[in-house]
């Protein structure tokens, strides 16, 4: 298993972007992803992977707190 730095979550400042910001940044790791496998950087993998996770994770939580703002506000 690859280590994957700790403190990536925090350096990809994903608060501060916008949705369509993080959309675009998944599509290039997308992409990047697809290229490290076809080159067999496994460590450099696991890091895009884990970008990737914490991308979704963002988006998923914003949904949930745009959900629960308009459940307030009916």
């Amino acid at each position: 298993m690859y280590k994957v730095n700790p403190d990536l979550k925090e350096m990809m400042n994903l608060q501060e972007a916008s949705d369509n910001q993080l959309k675009e940044k998944y599509n290039s790791l997308v992409e990047e992803l697809s290229f490290a496998r076809s080159a067999f950087e496994f460590e450099n993998t696991a890091e895009i992977k884990m970008q990737m996770v914490y991308i979704i994770q963002e988006l998923k939580e914003r949904q949930r707190k745009r959900e629960i703002e308009l459940q307030l506000a009916k």
